[in-house]
């Protein structure tokens, strides 16, 4: 099993905003599940999400609790059978909302971690290449993700190239892609390591905030074949993608 452990944080005007803490893991059977607890300072916002990818990287279910001032606001779950996703929300004081949502073979799931908006790339048809619009299932209407409503839009992704960049105290090769979606804010621009997609380094221009992967551990470095290093060669997570 690949085990990692990470810390991604938010900055704005050069200082701490916020945090995000995650642990991503791969099993035998190639499911990829990533735990992200973000927080954001300014709103007293805890954001929990527990998401889970197939082999093929298509999402296989998610689940989300919403946290503000310390106080439990909400949780959603989402679970993928075939092309139906069942989706189901509920809070303190509420019916349970229930949704059954047609899906694509290729499609996202935006939870709002910034972590697995490197994990946008999954859907990319390498063979097909070029610039793409997939279909995504948004999670919250907020750009913080500070709600539970969900809507559908396109996610457009362009793959650009591979760019040296500075992650976790050492200088990385990443894989550098664009998203646009529906915000007012513009694209976000993402490296990732192109044979994990964990995320390295996000800039959110319009938005004024930056992320920056500061910590890095490989849990189980025996299990990957040397010392855990996130440079090796690209792997299933990225097939055909640029060298």
């Amino acid at each position: 099993m690949l085990h990692l452990r990470g810390r991604i944080d938010y900055v704005r005007d050069r200082r701490p905003v916020g945090r995000e803490h995650w642990d991503y893991t791969k099993t035998a059977d190639g499911l990829e599940t990533v735990r992200a607890v973000c927080e954001i300072d300014a709103e007293s916002l805890l954001r929990d999400v527990i998401y889970t990818i197939d082999a093929s990287g298509r999402p296989l279910d998610v689940l989300i609790r919403l946290e503000m001032n310390g106080v439990w606001q909400g949780s959603a779950s989402y679970v993928v059978r075939g092309s139906r996703l069942e989706a189901a929300m509920w809070g303190p004081g509420a019916d349970t909302l229930v949704q059954d949502i047609e899906v694509p073979e290729r499609f996202v799931v935006i939870t709002h971690p910034v972590f697995l908006d490197g994990w946008q790339l999954r859907a990319y048809d390498w063979d097909r290449g070029g610039v793409q619009d997939v279909f995504a299932l948004n999670c919250s209407t907020r750009p913080d993700g500070g709600d539970l409503v969900i809507r559908q839009h396109q996610s457009r992704l362009t793959v650009l190239e591979r760019e040296t960049i500075d992650a976790a105290g050492e200088s990385r090769t990443g894989l550098h892609f664009q998203i646009q979606g529906p915000s007012d804010y513009g694209p976000i621009d993402v490296w990732v390591d192109p044979e994990t997609n964990v995320m390295l380094h996000a800039e959110w221009t319009g938005f004024g905030e930056v992320y920056e992967l500061k910590h890095l551990t490989s849990l189980e470095p025996a299990s990957m074949g040397g010392s855990g290093r996130l440079d090796g060669p690209v792997a299933n997570g990225a097939p055909g993608s640029p060298a």
